[in-house]
């Protein structure tokens, strides 16, 4: 089953509340989901496939380039602001 941007961009904040690193103080969120404690990177892997699915493939290609020196913070970030611009 195709979803519509709406749909994913949906999940995809679904995932982020669940996987947002960005207002915990410790180590452990990032360990659970970012590397995999909790899922085995699961739905880390799941939102990057929905973000996939509302890119151009060259928009992709710049994002998976640049999240190699990225944290996760910085990539969450992102993923919201280009949701916003869609």
């Amino acid at each position: 089953m195709q979803l519509d941007n709406e749909q994913i961009n949906k999940n995809i904040r679904s995932i982020i509340s669940i996987v947002d690193t960005r207002n915990d103080d410790t180590d452990e969120q990032y360990d659970n989901w970012w590397g995999g404690k909790m899922d085995d990177c699961f739905l880390i892997n799941y939102m990057f496939e929905l973000v996939e699915e509302i890119m151009t493939e060259k928009e992709h290609n710049d994002f998976s380039e640049w999240c190699l020196k990225a944290t996760s913070d910085e990539i969450l970030n992102y993923i919201e602001q280009f949701m916003e611009g869609n």
